[in-house]
């Protein structure tokens, strides 16, 4: 087949495939786009799940008939015009893909009017005709999007979709998150005509708790514990679970900037501030807003905008670990109190009483250039600093070519990054009691092998089976249809394949251990750029998958620092 240029159609259908996942989330762009327009109310009616229709009203600023076309055109937004603006993104949607995905894959109707206009005026899109047809229509201050018969003209996609509970399910949780975020906005959600839920707007602030309440459940307002701590361009509020309460529902959400993201960098914080407190397998529960200078994160590194990157990881990391440990410490005895005439910077803490009143611990904190001078986010008293006895330590930094530098309560030590990361890959590559679970190749790869190498796959073709490497072989000429999941990624799988079967002729006894030690190996060749995002996630789950090494750890993995040779090298008189 040519080289050819795509007709615009099907690279909408393409760009539709990453924004529209399912019903939920025509949902959640579509209410995204309501807050940008300033709406206080925002009504989602759901038929059948989402499958046969969508409908969003909003009264926010609404669209001219001048601009309600364009709205529907790929790429065409009003909430960035330079380069520059996407280094200090603070809209939900920035990209102009919502609408044109939508269009794509449903019939799409818009209907709306500005405050400057007497009337309003309604855009018609399907796929069948891109002309977009305009006519006047009767409708309020505001915007009504309309969606119907979703994937119509996409089956295979259609096919895929769950039950219509299991969709509304999903619908219901998306705008909880988003519902958790903006307080000041009243949501009204129905399906099939029958109201499911309604989030009022919070006006006075002895209402935030009953909306809490109402998106979270009771059990979690009454074991809340509530933060807020802010200095010039960092804001962390929310709240989190008392660990001395009973067990919590999963409740973990996470906002930046008020977006709802999910972030292993977060999430280890928290975790990491909770350890002591929390056994087995609990998790904490918390609603968390973060607040940042926008041009400190990058929100664009997503399709679905689910995950951000911090320019500053570390602080970041232990800003939050910081926050939340305090609110712990106030609460629980865990570490010996400071002495009262010494001065720390803390949070304000918002503690929910066992009479539901809220009692109030505030003090100032200093400065952003205080704080990065004193380095607030580490513990100042080393003496009283509370280790987690679960943990390997808390990262300090990073040395040249693949090492973290950790501080515990065993002192310093150095942690390979590179073979805690070839471990793990060979874990991911071993199979349990089940065979691994092959990813079929979205194109099949013709191979030609030697004689050596035909040979190796026919001896041991069962075991390459249950690791998820699927080949079919007719005589020198071999298809590989499937990989495991960590072999994906791999630029040249060809030649990874044909390296293994060479391995495999040259062993005398093949082990599933062998073969997943082998291509650990060869997919972690290559030099890493190391920083706080990659290694504090890949630390934690080395902690969670091998808990016994943190106390007694492979030479391999790490090795402690002797500080007292060290200083005695300097020959101090």
């Amino acid at each position: 087949m040519p080289i050819q240029i795509l007709s615009p159609q099907l690279v909408n259908q393409i760009a539709a495939g990453e924004v529209v996942e399912r019903p939920a989330s025509v949902v959640k762009e579509l209410v995204e786009n309501s807050l940008d327009a300033g709406a206080t109310r925002i009504d989602i009616k759901v038929e059948r799940g989402g499958a046969k229709k969508i409908t969003i009203r909003d009264n926010g600023s609404g669209i001219s008939k001048e601009e309600l076309a364009l709205a529907i055109a790929r790429h065409a937004t009003s909430k960035i015009s330079r380069i520059e603006d996407l280094e200090c993104i603070t809209s939900m949607g920035f990209r102009g893909e919502a609408l044109a995905s939508v269009s794509s894959v449903a019939r799409l109707t818009i209907t709306s009017r500005p405050a400057g206009q007497n009337e309003a005026w309604q855009a018609y899109a399907e796929r069948d005709d891109r002309a977009v047809t305009i006519k006047p229509a009767a409708h309020p201050v505001g915007t009504t999007v309309e969606v119907l018969d979703l994937f119509y003209n996409t089956p295979a996609r259609r096919k895929f979709m769950r039950t219509e509970t299991t969709e509304f399910k999903h619908i219901e949780e998306v705008i909880r998150r988003i519902a958790l975020a903006r307080f000041d906005v009243t949501f009204l959600l129905q399906h099939n005509d029958k109201t499911v839920q309604q989030y009022r707007a919070v006006i006075e602030p002895s209402q935030s708790w009953q909306r809490l309440g109402r998106l979270c459940g009771t059990a979690f307002v009454k074991q809340a514990l509530a933060v807020s701590w802010q200095h010039s361009d960092f804001t962390i509020r929310g709240w989190a679970e008392d660990p001395r309460g009973r067990d919590l529902p999963e409740i973990q959400y996470s906002y930046v900037n008020q977006r709802m993201i999910r972030d292993k960098l977060i999430n280890h914080a928290i975790r990491q501030a909770y350890q002591e407190q929390l056994t087995g397998t609990r998790q904490p529960a918390f609603v968390l807003f973060i607040a940042i200078n926008p041009k400190q994160v990058d929100i664009n590194v997503h399709p679905a905008k689910k995950e951000v990157r911090f320019h500053q990881a570390r602080l970041v990391h232990h800003f939050i670990y910081q926050a939340v440990m305090t609110v712990l410490q106030h609460s629980l005895p865990v570490c010996p109190a400071r002495p009262q005439a010494e001065k720390v910077a803390q949070p304000n803490v918002l503690m929910l009483s066992d009479k539901n009143k809220l009692v109030s611990h505030s003090t100032c904190a200093p400065n952003y250039d205080e704080l990065k001078q004193r380095d607030i986010f580490v513990p100042q008293q080393a003496a009283h600093t509370c280790y987690d006895p679960h943990s390997f330590g808390r990262v300090l930094t990073f040395c040249s070519p693949c090492y973290a530098l950790l501080e515990s309560a065993y002192g310093l030590s150095l942690l390979s990054l590179s073979f805690a990361k070839r471990y793990l890959t060979e874990r991911q590559l071993m199979p349990e009691d089940n065979t691994l679970l092959a990813q079929p190749l979205l194109i099949p790869l013709r191979m030609t092998l030697c004689h050596d190498e035909a040979a190796a796959l026919h001896h041991h073709r069962v075991v390459l089976n249950k690791m998820g490497i699927l080949l079919q072989s007719n005589e020198s000429q071999a298809i590989l249809n499937a990989v495991p999941l960590p072999l994906l990624g791999h630029k040249n799988l060809q030649h990874l394949i044909s390296e293994l079967l060479g391995y495999l002729s040259s062993e005398a006894s093949v082990t599933y251990h062998k073969i997943a030690a082998w291509l650990a190996r060869k997919l972690n060749h290559e030099a890493i750029i190391w920083n706080y995002s990659r290694a504090i996630p890949l630390i934690a789950e080395v902690e969670r998958l091998c808990p016994h090494w943190v106390k007694n750890p492979p030479n391999a993995l790490l090795v402690t620092l002797n500080l007292e040779a060290a200083i005695k090298a300097f020959n101090h008189d």
